[in-house]
């Protein structure tokens, strides 16, 4: 997933995209790039906290909102 917002100060919207293929985790609700943590690490058990939107992301909670993307990609939103 990926942000767009045409300013920074616009309501951020979440938009259906993978992330980055780098292997490194990325907030689905900035886009920011976690640059001390892996998507492997995650599957481990580790979790982070967004530096720059505050969500707090494990890998349990990134799976919810890549299946919720998937379930509204089939309803056709």
């Amino acid at each position: 997933m990926a942000l767009t917002s045409s300013s920074p100060h616009q309501v951020a919207t979440l938009v259906e995209s993978e992330p980055s293929t780098t292997g490194l985790a990325v907030c689905p609700l900035c886009h920011t790039t976690n640059p001390s943590l892996t998507e492997d690490a995650l599957a481990t058990g580790c979790d982070w906290l967004c530096v720059r939107c505050g969500q707090r992301w494990d890998a349990g909670r990134l799976r919810s909102v890549r299946a919720y993307a998937a379930w509204e990609r089939e309803q056709g939103r």
